[in-house]
């Protein structure tokens, strides 16, 4: 049973990974609207920067509930 996932083994790093690439994108987003002097860079910094940043919250959250619901399981 080598499929079988316990609770030392490691997360899934593709997913960590996509999920820590989401967050720097979004700090990254919000970064840029700070010094963007325009009045669509609050929406910017709101939706575009705060949706990477909840989305890559999800993302890793996901990952790390299902590891763990599924070692639990077994």
């Amino acid at each position: 049973m080598a499929s079988r996932i316990r609770a030392n083994e490691p997360l899934n790093a593709k997913q960590v990974r996509v999920s820590g690439i989401l967050l720097i994108l979004g700090l990254l987003i919000e970064a840029l609207t700070l010094v963007w002097n325009h009045p669509i860079s609050f929406w910017v910094f709101l939706f575009v920067g705060g949706g990477f940043l909840l989305i890559g919250i999800v993302v890793f959250l996901h990952t790390f509930i299902v590891h763990f619901l599924r070692a639990r399981r077994d």
